[in-house]
């Protein structure tokens, strides 16, 4: 699964999916309460995008589906780090390995447009499990 996440103190995510034009695969405001978690509240507010899980060995493809979603949205993701304060970005990639050798190579950035990587604060979290 590979996922583009918007995460912040407090901003409401309906303004991130009009600015965006982007419907989320989920989204939350700080303060809710986090569903079937009996009273637990988020402490911050997010806004994401997903693949779901994916068989493949190759990582670049469900990466390249979230990138694809992200082309030409350059100019708004930076409007919107102005916009909103403490606001930041990150890519979660997570690895489901059963009786496998996985290896990531280092070129997993190189995959990135370059477009993306100007934006700043994006970063990059890995989990396998």
């Amino acid at each position: 699964m590979v996922c583009f996440q918007i995460s912040g103190d407090n901003f409401e995510p309906n303004a991130i999916t009009d600015i965006l034009s982007l419907s989320p695969s989920t989204a939350w405001r700080c303060g809710e309460e986090v569903e079937g978690r009996n009273g637990l509240l988020w402490i911050c507010s997010c806004w994401d995008l997903r693949t779901g899980y994916i068989e493949s060995l190759d990582v670049s493809e469900p990466l390249g589906m979230i990138l694809e979603k992200l082309t030409n949205k350059r100019d708004a993701l930076i409007s919107l780090k102005q916009s909103f304060d403490g606001l930041y970005y990150k890519f979660i990639i997570v690895i489901n390995m059963e009786h496998l050798i996985f290896i990531i190579g280092t070129g997993l950035v190189q995959v990135i447009p370059r477009d993306l990587n100007k934006i700043g604060g994006i970063k990059y979290v890995w989990d396998n499990y």
